[in-house]
C-alpha cells in the first residue's frame, strides 16, 4: 500500500513519526506490503531529504517499509480545479533526474531496503512478489 501522512488539515507531513503512524496503523488493519512516498512534489529538500523520512523508519522493524517505490523519469503534476474548470498550477513538474536516482538507491542499498521501479501506474518489483503462492 502507498501512501502519504497528511496533518490534521490535509496539508503532507514527511515527517518520520507521522510516516511510523501510518505504517503501524495499516499494518495492524492487513498485510499488504507497505511503501511510503519519497516526498513527491510536496517535500522540500533534494533527494536526501525526500528519502530521509524512509530511512527513519528502517529504524524498527515494525515500520520499516517492505519496498522503496522509485518513480522512474518525471510527470506534469498541475491540479486540476474541476469546480473552476482550470488547473491550479500550470508547468509544475515531479522530476527525478539520474542524480536523484542514484542518491536513492545508494541509501536504501545502505539501509537494505528494496527497491521497485514504478512509472505512472506500472511497477516492475521483484519477481518473488509475483508468485502465484
Amino acid at each position: 500500500m502507498h501512501f502519504h501522512a497528511r496533518k490534521v488539515d490535509g496539508r503532507p507531513d514527511h515527517a518520520p513519526q507521522a510516516q511510523a503512524e501510518c505504517v503501524r496503523a495499516i499494518r495492524a488493519r492487513s498485510d499488504t506490503l507497505v511503501h511510503p512516498t519519497l516526498g513527491f512534489s510536496t517535500a522540500d529538500g533534494g533527494a536526501a531529504a525526500r528519502i530521509a523520512p524512509i530511512l527513519a523508519l528502517t529504524q524498527d522493524a515494525a515500520t520499516r517499509p517492505d519496498f522503496v517505490p522509485f518513480d522512474m523519469g518525471s510527470v506534469n503534476v498541475d491540479w486540476y480545479e474541476a469546480r473552476q474548470r482550470d488547473f491550479a498550477s500550470r508547468g509544475k513538474i515531479y522530476a527525478n533526474g539520474t542524480g536523484v536516482l542514484e542518491h536513492f538507491a545508494r541509501s536504501t542499498t545502505a539501509h537494505e531496503l528494496t527497491a521497485c521501479a514504478v512509472s505512472g501506474t506500472s511497477a516492475l518489483c521483484p519477481r518473488r512478489w509475483l508468485s502465484s503462492t
